[in-house]
């Protein structure tokens, strides 16, 4: 009993220095444009509202501090790397438990947790959630206090990803199927109430995505943005302009004497970048900030013209985002932020924050430090798509009935978080860029973990 309870205080005490390490080199976080909507707490825009409003109430209480961010990314990841290592270690009694240390040690998660992004807390979010997963799976709490503080704390936790940006619905949901399988197998249920149960999930996850506006609804007084318009065009464009089909946009969306002229050039300097379309960029072709009447109906229209044309369109980004390499912040990386400087962003976060945290500089063992980082392994999109697909192809269609069924569920929920949140932020993103699909980093990761233990649980089962 003692040498267990020196484990979990090695593992604190490991964990608290590795966190204190990473967060002295990341402090006080990697800001740029995409940061500043949070960072100078607008809800007007086309960002998501609740990291804004989780921002504001941290403000009231602590005062305003730009790595409260920093810290929405740091708090899930080591929490969850401390529920595994003591997880694994209660189940196994293994001090190959600390291994798990290791995971922050990949290239993607180290660097990427730096950046002060939605999509980049909802990653780390996603981690817990998982971490959880496995926690409730290997180790399930015995006692009713412990065991409303577990059900509480993933409550939470599936909340505040899910809430976290508005496609975080295509990393969360996959998690339904943990949800649903432990509901039918607790309380042993028919299969009929399997598929009850799974659409219920489906519909109440579909509407509880949709809440990511609902601090909108309860300030009324903020004015709504509608920042998903230039993604649909553009992806009107990919269907519409290489028919050359002018019919597809209604004149009344054009600003100024803009036309499908305009349209047909942006599209083809480059199909990759719905930005062009928006209002984001000078001369825009677009009223992009305003509700567009019969937006939908156009955007549907011009997928049942011509199917194909959208089919290519899809297939650049989907191929494009495979290709995506990682490259890790360092301190040139860093020092492009001096571009911001004097961007009316920056003016307002001055006044708003301490002015060292407003400011990037790095000492020269930060910079070597760097340096040796760099050479991190990195997780790949490609490599991460395959592994996923080849998990859930295997296990679900042949070896199911052969492992851990609990386990074999949650690798499945995990890899198809993978599978679906790539091709939905494929299919829904203004440009292929590797933040707006990090979080297949950690499903992917939760992936890999899940099929070690499986074995390890296959091991403890054949020497008993």
């Amino acid at each position: 009993m003692k040498k267990n309870y020196l484990f979990y205080l090695l593992s604190v005490i490991l964990v608290i220095g590795l966190f204190s390490f990473h967060y002295w080199l990341a402090y006080p976080g990697y800001s740029d444009w995409e940061s500043m909507h949070h960072l100078t707490l607008s809800t007007i825009g086309w960002k998501g509202v609740f990291i804004t409003y989780c921002l504001r109430f941290l403000g009231y209480l602590f005062g305003q501090h730009i790595y409260f961010m920093l810290l929405m990314n740091f708090i899930p990841v080591y929490i969850g790397i401390l529920i595994l290592m003591i997880t694994c270690y209660r189940r196994f009694r293994s001090y190959f438990s600390l291994c798990f240390l290791l995971f922050s040690f990949i290239r993607n998660i180290f660097f990427g947790m730096f950046y002060l992004s939605d999509t980049h807390i909802m990653g780390c979010s996603l981690f817990l959630l998982y971490a959880l997963c496995i926690y409730g799976v290997l180790t399930p709490p015995k006692h009713k206090i412990t065991t409303i503080l577990y059900y509480i704390s993933f409550l939470v936790t599936f909340c505040f990803s899910l809430f976290s940006r508005y496609n975080a619905m295509a990393f969360v949901l996959p998690v339904c199927i943990f949800i649903c399988y432990q509901v039918v197998s607790k309380y042993h249920l028919r299969k009929k109430a399997i598929v009850a149960l799974s659409f219920g999930s489906v519909i109440i996850t579909l509407l509880l995505s949709l809440s990511t506006g609902l601090p909108r609804l309860i300030f009324l007084g903020e004015e709504h943005s509608h920042p998903v318009n230039h993604i649909f065009l553009h992806q009107i464009a990919g269907a519409c302009v290489p028919a050359n089909d002018s019919s597809c946009f209604n004149s009344f969306w054009y600003k100024g004497l803009k036309n499908f002229e305009d349209v047909k050039k942006v599209y083809h300097k480059d199909p990759l970048n719905a930005d062009s379309l928006s209002g984001f960029v000078a001369n825009s072709i677009f009223k992009t900030h305003i509700l567009i009447p019969d937006l939908s109906l156009y955007y549907i229209r011009g997928i049942i013209r011509y199917p194909g044309n959208y089919l290519k369109h899809i297939y650049r980004f989907l191929v494009k985002n495979t290709k995506l390499k990682y490259v890790p912040i360092d301190n040139r990386e860093f020092s492009k932020m001096e571009k911001h400087r004097h961007s009316f962003h920056h003016k307002k976060l001055l006044g708003m924050y301490p002015f060292s945290e407003t400011q990037i500089s790095l000492t020269k063992t930060q910079e070597k430090i760097y340096q040796v980082l760099h050479y991190l392994p990195v997780i790949h999109p490609a490599y991460s798509l395959v592994l996923c697909f080849l998990l859930v192809i295997g296990f679900y269609c042949f070896l199911s009935g052969k492992y851990d069924k609990p386990l074999s569920v949650i690798m499945i929920s995990s890899s198809c978080s993978t599978l679906l949140g790539f091709l939905i932020c494929s299919i829904f993103s203004p440009l292929p860029l590797e933040r707006y699909i990090y979080g297949i980093v950690f499903s992917t990761g939760i992936s890999f973990i899940t099929l070690i233990l499986i074995y390890c649980m296959k091991r403890i089962k054949v020497h008993h």
